[in-house]
């Protein structure tokens, strides 16, 4: 669904109005993605952006590429371990990292520790790590890194170990689930121009006991603790203020990024745990139906045995599992799949309907 914005917050939000419609004008239903990186990118954030192949992620990162002004890194994965070729590059350093596929890792453990390294490095600013086998030394480092994934990378890093400890609370987790109706290879164009003093701008008490503040903390506590929901919520709405050129937090700042932040919301129902400290599993079917379903409204059974590549008979099963959130009807003598309406609720939470 694409972003509605109030007429009273176009004026203060102008900035990032213009760079939305320039990514929507090309690449329908990237706009929320490309904002989202954004913000991240100039409250110095990690974002892992969460999308099937060909849902626009990488057009998406290689205009933000574009847009963004100070040094920038891009990179295919990295280790603790591969820090150590870039530790000249980043030691003392301000720079954004950019990681158009996280699978390109190659072993599932690189995979999850090209997330983990960066969460670290963006969070705390450095790395040290001296065993018989390395020594790697990064500090003074201030940036963010912005990493593309799908949901297979995304089932592997939550039940890693790591997740828990070093992912959750560092790492900023968006879902891009909205396919494109028509194919563009070309990046968008038309980026905007922005600085990284975040910290500076002013959030007032009257803003932090707002409906919509109150609002923003709901939702970030669906990714986050509650010290660290605080913490990454004031930076975006900071950076929101700051890349529109204002030096004050305004009520348009907490709405924009409470809509970006609404697809927070499927960790409650894509995740699952069987003990409060156990390890996490992730539902790989509900997203790719849910993605169909807020693109297409309903969507044919013959085509999602052409898309995904399964026997009838166990997408049949999937469906019957997904049953509270998908249901398969007649329509013109063939099946489809249509959203119920604990569906099509789920999806009007995170603003896909």
């Amino acid at each position: 669904m694409t972003l509605e914005f109030p007429e009273k917050y176009l004026k203060p939000l102008s900035k990032t109005v213009n760079a939305y419609d320039a990514v929507e004008k090309t690449h329908t239903g990237c706009g929320k993605l490309a904002v989202m990186e954004i913000l991240c990118d100039a409250g110095n954030r990690t974002l892992l952006v969460i999308g099937s192949s060909g849902t626009g992620k990488s057009a998406v990162l290689r205009w933000l590429r574009d847009t963004i002004v100070r040094n920038k890194v891009w990179l295919d994965a990295v280790t603790i371990a591969g820090l150590k070729y870039l530790q000249k590059q980043l030691n003392q350093m301000t720079c954004s990292v950019l990681i158009d596929d996280v699978s390109k890792g190659g072993t599932e453990y690189s995979q999850v520790m090209t997330v983990c390294s960066m969460g670290e490095l963006i969070y705390s600013g450095f790395v040290k790590k001296y065993t018989g086998t390395l020594q790697l030394e990064i500090e003074g480092f201030r940036g963010s890194a912005i990493l593309n994934a799908q949901p297979l990378i995304l089932k592997r890093i939550i039940r890693a170990s790591e997740f828990e400890t070093d992912i959750r609370d560092k790492v900023i987790r968006f879902y891009h689930i909205r396919k494109p109706i028509n194919v563009v290879t070309n990046s968008p164009s038309d980026g905007i121009k922005y600085l990284y003093e975040y910290a500076d701008v002013n959030i007032s008490s009257g803003v932090m006991m707002s409906d919509l503040w109150k609002e923003g903390q709901v939702i970030f506590r669906y990714e986050f603790s509650k010290a660290r929901a605080v913490e990454h919520y004031e930076a975006l709405i900071r950076s929101c203020a700051m890349v529109n050129g204002r030096s004050s937090v305004e009520e348009a700042d907490l709405w924009l990024v409470n809509e970006l932040s609404k697809c927070f919301r499927l960790e409650s129902e894509i995740f699952s745990k069987e003990d409060l400290e156990g390890e996490r599993k992730l539902d790989v079917n509900l997203l790719p139906l849910l993605s169909v379903l807020c693109t297409y409204r309903s969507y044919p059974i013959t085509a999602l045995l052409t898309d995904f590549q399964v026997k009838e008979s166990r997408l049949y099963q999937i469906i019957s599992e997904n049953k509270n959130y998908v249901a398969k009807i007649k329509n013109s003598g063939h099946d489809v799949i249509v959203p119920t309406s604990a569906g099509k609720e789920l999806l009007t939470a995170i603003g896909e309907w």
